[in-house]
């Protein structure tokens, strides 16, 4: 007599998928970035992000303003063994050049009321904080237009750089 016993057969899951993701690094320019994933995912595949010891989402997180973050991504998938990555996100501050206005008078006349500098390179508007004075003098010559503040304000790193106002012989 012949006795047939039912054998195991194993499909086991498969090494492979690969997950490779690019992160961000670069000067803020206002928008929000998140990690790219680079490598092709087999279909049925889940992708999941988590920051510090936050819980696993489906939803990239991003930055928007200077700082930095370390992102873990997941790739999951039945047919697969799992995997894991991570990359950082980080911005870092836009240089702004805020320039002291030229600007004369003839001698003996009154200053103007106010000196004002140029602001170049902030977005959307943001304000940058500063003052501006002048160089102390009466006499016929030129004189330095001064704005100063904070070197670092939030999402800018600010350069000052003088202007020139001319006091002319009458």
């Amino acid at each position: 007599s012949v006795t047939y016993k039912n054998g195991d057969f194993e499909i086991k899951a498969s090494d492979a998928m690969t997950l490779t993701a690019n992160g961000y690094n670069a000067a803020y320019d206002g928008a929000a970035h998140s990690a790219t994933i680079t490598s092709t995912m087999p279909e049925g595949t889940t992708i999941a992000y988590t920051v510090g010891d936050g819980e696993w989402t489906t939803e990239a997180p991003s930055i928007q303003d200077v700082g930095s973050i370390e992102v873990a991504i997941r790739a999951t998938n039945k047919n697969y063994t799992t995997k894991e990555t991570s990359v950082t996100l980080a911005v870092t501050q836009k240089a702004v050049t805020v320039t002291g206005d030229d600007g004369s008078k003839v001698y003996g006349e009154a200053d103007p009321d106010e000196f004002t500098a140029t602001v170049e390179g902030n977005l959307n508007g943001d304000a940058i904080i500063y003052t501006v004075s002048r160089e102390a003098g009466v006499d016929v010559g030129h004189y330095a237009v001064i704005p100063t503040g904070a070197t670092s304000q939030g999402n800018y790193s600010v350069t000052y750089k003088n202007g020139d106002f001319e006091i002319k012989d009458s």
